[in-house]
This record gives structure tokens, C-alpha cells and sequence, in this order.
């Protein structure tokens, strides 16, 4: 008994020699390693290269708090744009802000955005669901910005058929990047050279590009692909001043001193602003269009006619155009429509002179289901503009 107290006295004292001690002992081995420049061995990792290379792109980050924006779905897009965009500590009042701000110095033109704020507009006001090509980041493997407007530039003067060699070296390279444009998962670089004195800026020239390969996938000179109608010795097109369309319509044109060049570069604005569906340009865009681009289903003598048009004071507005559209199109079966799609659906409304209406002014009135790429239409209502009375209707799906 007295040899277990003894032993037990003896280790509850060397216990407080060694506490009282290991200052003493550290700093002497701090000082030692201070003298000493081997470095201590590192530990190595045992995973495998190939493992080591994918674990990054495996790991998703942890959710966000909700008030940052933009949160992370990597069902729509990589990792890697997530972070980028998640990098700038926005909420989506920022965006707001910060998108709001960017209308003074750029203007609404999203061409001459930067590519951050091109995503962060698309994300907040348009919600890309990965049904269409949006906005993208190109990922840290993808070519350059800077390597994609010299291959643009290069590929342009390769092109160029019809500008001058000095023109063409004053444009301005706008760019944007899209995921999906081509295919799903395609990152495709979009280099717009743009003449800035008209306003909105043209687009002249525009280059598309794989950004994963670098090849050029297509170089257009949009406003000399628009093919004109056939013109008269006068400049104009043939069917110019005929007796079936009314004289307000063809003083206003007159008054628009419209020529071939000068057309093509108005449709080309109108593009740049309003996008290349037609169904949703200015009434007056649309006139200018079936008249120098696409009269050919117009004639003097056919019994059946139809082309874009103006109206006049005695038609219907556009609101009370779609209004009555929308009664008619629900009346037809549209009301039975699923809700997703009826909240998808943006009527798109032209006036033309045909020979469908009494008056001879039709509003046509197309339900454009917005999410899909082209014009796909779940229906379509033809009014009387002069008396508002519905002269078709129907509720089907289909291309327009």
C-alpha cells in the first residue's frame, strides 16, 4: 500500500515538472527550427491524379443565404459562373440598382454591357430555364475575349465583299457570350461590329464563334443579307401607289423618303432594339418590311390580298385590339389551357390591308408561346379593325 502511494506521489510530481516545463521546451524548439533551415516534411495527398482533377468540378457549394443573388442551380449552368456572379456579394436589390445605373452611362443597349452584366440582366428579368440559348461566362478553358475579336475582326476582312477596307477598321466590337446557342452545353462567343454614330448603333458585321474550339461558326453582314422586293426604275417597289391601298399609306411613306440603302439599315435598327421576330416590331417597322422586303403576296388583281399596314384614326387601338383577342381566344378553349401556359403566352399583334376583313383593316393577333425558340403559337384571332368584330379564332398549337 505504501509503495502504491509512493508511486503515486512520484507521478502527480513529475506531471507538474512537465507542465511547468513545456514553455521552456517549446521555445527551445522554436529556436532550434529557427537555426535549422530543413523544412518539415509535408504531407502528401494519396489520391489519384485523375480523382484529384474532377474532385473541384464535383463539389457544389453550400447554399447562399436567400438574399444573395444569384443562387447557384447547376442544372442551368457550371459551377464556375455560379461563383463568378456570386463573387460581386449582390442581393437582387443590388441588381436592380446596378442594372438600373448601367442605362446612364451605356444606355439600354445590352451590346455594350459587360458580359456580368449581360448574365445578371438575363437572370433577373428574363429567367432562362435551359430550353434557349441565354446569357453566359465563358469558362476558364473557353478562348480568350480578347482572341475571339481578333478572330472576328480577321474573319470579318476575310468576308467583306462590299465595305470600304477603312469602314470596316472604325467599327466597334460589341460582345456577348451564350451558353447553349448551338447545342446543350455549346459556349459560343457573338463579336457585333457596330457603327455607333447611328443610333441605335447597326449592327454591320456580326461573328460567331465556338468558344471550346475557337472555330468560326458563322460571318453575316446583316443588312446586306436583307433581300429587297423588286424595284421599279424609280427606286421604289412596283407596287408602288397601287389604287388598293389607301392614300394616307402611301403619303406616309412618301413622307418617309425611304431608298434601298437607307431601308436596310432602318430594319437592321429595328432588329438591333426589338429582336428578329417580326410579330413584335412597331406597326411602322412592319409596314416598311412588307412593303420593300415582302410584298410578293400583295397583288393588283388577286381576289385574296393581304400586306402590312398603317391605320387610321377610325380603327381600334392596339390595346382594344388584344383585349378583344384575349376574350375571343379564351371563349375558343384557351381558358382550358394549362396555367403554365397561359402564363407563357405574349400576343403579338400586326395591322394589315387585306382582303380577309369587310374594312379591309385587320388586326391579326397571335399567342406566341414564349418558352420556345421560334414562333410557336397556341392560337390566333383575325379582327375587324374598323367595328372590333372577331372574325376567327382558333386554340391550336403550332408553328406560326
Amino acid at each position: 500500500m505504501k509503495t502504491y502511494a509512493v508511486r503515486l506521489t512520484a507521478c502527480l510530481i513529475l506531471c507538474c515538472i512537465l507542465t511547468l516545463s513545456a514553455p521552456w521546451v517549446l521555445a527551445q524548439e522554436a529556436a532550434s527550427v529557427a537555426q535549422d533551415p530543413t523544412p518539415m516534411p509535408v504531407a502528401v495527398s494519396t489520391v489519384a491524379p485523375e480523382v484529384a482533377e474532377l474532385t473541384p468540378a464535383a463539389v457544389i457549394p453550400s447554399p447562399l443565404p436567400p438574399e444573395l443573388f444569384p443562387q447557384t442551380d447547376l442544372s442551368l449552368a457550371p459551377v464556375y459562373y455560379w461563383q463568378s456572379l456570386q463573387a460581386l456579394g449582390l442581393t437582387a436589390d443590388d441588381v436592380d440598382n446596378i442594372l438600373q445605373n448601367q442605362r446612364l452611362p451605356h444606355g439600354s443597349d445590352q451590346r455594350f454591357w459587360s458580359l456580368e452584366m449581360q448574365a445578371l440582366y438575363a437572370l433577373r428579368n428574363q429567367y432562362p430555364d435551359g430550353t434557349q440559348p441565354f446569357p453566359g461566362l465563358p469558362a476558364p478553358n473557353d478562348l480568350p475575349q480578347e482572341a475571339a475579336v481578333m478572330l472576328a475582326r480577321q474573319s470579318l476582312r476575310a468576308n467583306n465583299q462590299q465595305l470600304s477596307a477603312e469602314g470596316l477598321e472604325q467599327l466597334t466590337p460589341t460582345v456577348s457570350f451564350l451558353f447553349d446557342s448551338q447545342f446543350p452545353g455549346s459556349h459560343t462567343w457573338v463579336i457585333r461590329f457596330v457603327e455607333e454614330d447611328a443610333r441605335p448603333a447597326v449592327d454591320v458585321g456580326v461573328v460567331e464563334i465556338d468558344a471550346a474550339t475557337g472555330a468560326i461558326l458563322s460571318t453575316e453582314f446583316p443588312e446586306l443579307s436583307i433581300q429587297l422586293a423588286p424595284l421599279g426604275a424609280n427606286g421604289r417597289p412596283l407596287i408602288w401607289r397601287s389604287s388598293r391601298l389607301p392614300d394616307y399609306y402611301w403619303e406616309h411613306m412618301e413622307a418617309r423618303g425611304d431608298t434601298a440603302v437607307s431601308v436596310r439599315r432602318y430594319l437592321v435598327q429595328v432588329a438591333n432594339e426589338h429582336g428578329r421576330d417580326q410579330l413584335f416590331w412597331p406597326v411602322e417597322a412592319m409596314a416598311v418590311h412588307g412593303l420593300w422586303v415582302n410584298n410578293m403576296g400583295f397583288s393588283q388583281t388577286d381576289e385574296f390580298w393581304e400586306i402590312p399596314g398603317l391605320p387610321d384614326r377610325d380603327d381600334i387601338s392596339y390595346d382594344h385590339a388584344v383585349e378583344i383577342a384575349w376574350k375571343a381566344f379564351d371563349a375558343a378553349g384557351g381558358s382550358e389551357l394549362d396555367e403554365e401556359v397561359r402564363d407563357a403566352l405574349r400576343p403579338g399583334v400586326a395591322f394589315k390591308f387585306s382582303s380577309n376583313v369587310p374594312s379591309n383593316h385587320e388586326c391579326y393577333i397571335q399567342f406566341v408561346d414564349m418558352r420556345y425558340v421560334g414562333l410557336v403559337t397556341q392560337g390566333q384571332v383575325i379582327i375587324d379593325a374598323h367595328t372590333g368584330e372577331v372574325v376567327k379564332v382558333e386554340v391550336v398549337s403550332g408553328n406560326g
